[in-house]
């Protein structure tokens, strides 16, 4: 059954009138098909609050009850997560300078049902252009005290990382500003180490992927040399996967990029099978 609270989510300054008269305890309540056919909780629609006065509206509530930043929803979402997926910029800015040790902890990690992290669903969502700044991504990654967050992989062993990859080749737009971000953070070289349960590196993912020439040149250029080459565990490197998924112009580019004469001998081998 639908409130007034609920019926108001689409339209903020109603929203904001309905929320000032909840008692924050009242922020715990469940509702129904918030944003999914499971159930949520009120303090979930503080995520469309994006107005100045609505953001602050949010943060005296969580002062009063810090528990309602990591309360979770039927999927394990919580506020943090919603307010990545919905792309709310100014909420999250406040979010994690406000209350940095109730959402970093060194001892735990935001993580839904799924295994994703805000960090996951902010890389996730598509960008009006290419050119957008990672806004979001950058305030959640300027506050991560540890690397548990921007290493940490979901159900389907993907760091945010590889995610963004993925997600920018299947909408057809380079993610090159969130991969230099991710890259360029304190924790770049953990991540370009990091690899999937089938022994995937970030460049063995990005290899096989197309429409991402740019965040394919970033991982290729932070990952070592000695390791631009390994294998995967079904055997495969980088530049095997990229000729497997018949994206030649990265094979192209991987292998102009080394005068290996072993290399390019499996290469040639591996193409020879292919065909």
């Amino acid at each position: 059954m639908q409130s007034p609270v609920t019926l108001s989510i689409f339209y903020e300054p109603l929203l904001k009138v309905m929320l000032e008269r909840l008692d924050v305890s009242e922020l715990h309540c469940t509702v129904q098909g918030l944003f999914h056919k499971g159930s949520a909780s009120y303090v979930h629609f503080l995520a469309h609050l994006r107005s100045p006065d609505g953001v602050a509206l949010a943060c005296k509530y969580l002062e009063k009850d810090k528990g309602l930043l990591t309360k979770k929803d039927s999927l394990g979402n919580t506020l943090l997560h919603y307010a990545a997926y919905l792309r709310n910029t100014h909420l999250i800015d406040e979010l994690v300078s406000k209350f940095p040790q109730h959402l970093f902890a060194h001892d735990s990690v935001l993580e839904n049902l799924q295994g994703n992290t805000p960090l996951h669903l902010a890389v996730s969502i598509k960008r009006s252009t290419q050119l957008e700044l990672p806004k979001i991504e950058e305030a959640l990654v300027s506050r991560c005290r540890n690397s548990r967050m921007l290493l940490h992989k979901n159900a389907k062993g993907y760091n945010p990382l590889m995610l963004a990859l993925i997600k920018g080749s299947s909408c057809g737009m380079d993610p090159i500003n969130v991969i230099k971000l991710l890259l360029e953070s304190p924790f770049g070289k953990d991540i370009i180490a990091s690899t999937t349960p089938l022994g995937d590196s970030p460049l063995h993912v990005a290899a096989r992927l197309s429409d991402i020439p740019l965040a394919l040149s970033q991982v290729f250029s932070k990952t070592p040399k000695e390791k631009r080459f390994e294998k995967n565990l079904l055997g495969n490197t980088p530049l095997s996967e990229a000729i497997l998924a018949e994206e030649m112009g990265n094979a192209l580019f991987i292998l102009q990029s080394t005068n290996d004469p072993k290399l390019i001998q499996e290469t040639v081998t591996v193409y020879k099978a292919y065909i």
